[in-house]
This record gives C-alpha cells, structure tokens and sequence, in this order.
C-alpha cells in the first residue's frame, strides 16, 4: 500500500510541476510579446453645425467670408491620443474636407505638460490640413481643431502617414461600457493563455479527483 500511495505521490508531484513549467512559459511568451514595440495611434472627430437654413429668421441671416456667402460653418476638433506602448516619433496626419470648403483657424490644442517636439499646422489647397509632428509619448494625447467654411459633404477623412503605424478610430465610451471594451480589447495571446490555464486547472482537478478516487477504492 505505501508503494502505491508513494507512486501517486509522485505521478502528481510531476504532473504538477509539468504544468507549472507550461503556464511559466506561456506567461513568459506573453510578457515577451506585450514588450515589443506596438505603435498606435487613436483619434476621434468632434463636430459642430452652425447652418443659416436652421435659423427661423434664415432669409435675414448670412455668412460672409471674402465677399463669398457660406451657407454653415463646421467647428472640427480632432483629439490624438499615443495608445501604444512606445513613443511615436516623426509622423504625420492628413484631414481633408469635400469641394468648396475653406478652412480656417486652424491650431493645435494640448495641456501645457504635453510636449509633441516640433510641429506645424498648415492649410493644403484650402481644403486639407497637413500636421507635421515631431513626437508624441506614449499616453499623451492632443488635438487638431479648425473650422470648415462650406463642406458640402458634411464629414471629414483623416488619415496618418508613417509606416507601421497602427490608425485607429476611438469612439467615446461611457463609463458604463468599460468592462466590455477592455474584455473585447483583450489581446489574442491573452485570451489563449487565460484559456490554457482554465484547461490545465481542470485536467489537474480531474487527475486529483481520480487519483483520490483510486487510494480510496484500494483502502477498500
């Protein structure tokens, strides 16, 4: 009887610790793979009407701007935000409006803690904006706001130049929907180590359970 009970003892101890030695290696990949370089940039549009047609009194009201008549203006606010886990360097952003608009007031907008290296802001063929930006640390964000005279298409196409760079549109959230964008956002070698552990958790509770099962059949 101590024989057997010695061999179970071991059979355990060594399935215990094969599966320690896995779920050691799986977490060491994954920490490796959260280390790496992962450029990525979020932004969002902020938009706001003004049109002379919605006024009641709109047949008396007008817009002028260079002895041209505007039928709205469109006060764009653009926030960046470095989601990433390394500091973007040396990248650019493209906005561009529909035909006929003309952009004006254009200016960068940042919280004094915040540096972005050197910048520039201009107007291309009065309907694009070009930024130029020197860096931007990551957590850090900004934002690019300018207002459109006439954009008949009523919405705007930004775009980020740099090779590698990961673009991508981050809508508002409310706090409300926090746990399900950070359980939707898990990455792919998260949900699989997370799975993985589930897995060795109940083959270890199943060989337990079977080898308590067998010790106490043989007592018998």
């Amino acid at each position: 009887m101590d024989i057997i009970v010695a061999v179970i003892s071991a059979t355990l101890g060594l399935i215990f610790g094969a599966v320690l030695e896995l779920l050691r290696e799986q977490f060491k990949k994954s920490h490796e793979q959260e280390q790496k370089p992962r450029p990525e940039l979020s932004y969002d549009i902020e938009e706001t009407v003004f049109r002379t047609q919605d006024l009641p009194a709109s047949g008396k009201v007008s817009i002028l701007y260079d002895n041209r008549t505007a039928s709205g203006l469109h006060s764009y606010r653009v926030p960046l935000t470095n989601t990433g886990n390394t500091t973007l360097e040396d990248f650019s952003l493209r906005i561009e409006c529909g035909e006929g608009t003309v952009i004006l007031d254009q200016k960068f907008e940042k919280s004094e803690d915040v540096e972005i290296g050197a910048a520039t802001l201009e107007v291309d063929n009065e309907l694009a904006l070009k930024a130029n930006i020197g860096y931007l640390n990551e957590g850090d964000g900004i934002a690019v706001t300018f207002i459109a005279l006439d954009n008949p298409e009523g919405s705007i196409n930004v775009r980020a130049i740099k090779p590698g760079l990961r673009f991508i549109r981050q809508q508002s959230r409310r706090p409300q929907d926090d746990v399900t964008l950070t359980t939707e956002e898990m990455s792919a070698s998260q949900r699989r180590l997370t799975l993985y552990m589930v897995s060795m958790m109940a083959l270890m509770t199943y060989v337990m359970a079977f080898a308590i099962f067998f010790f106490v059949f043989l007592q018998d």
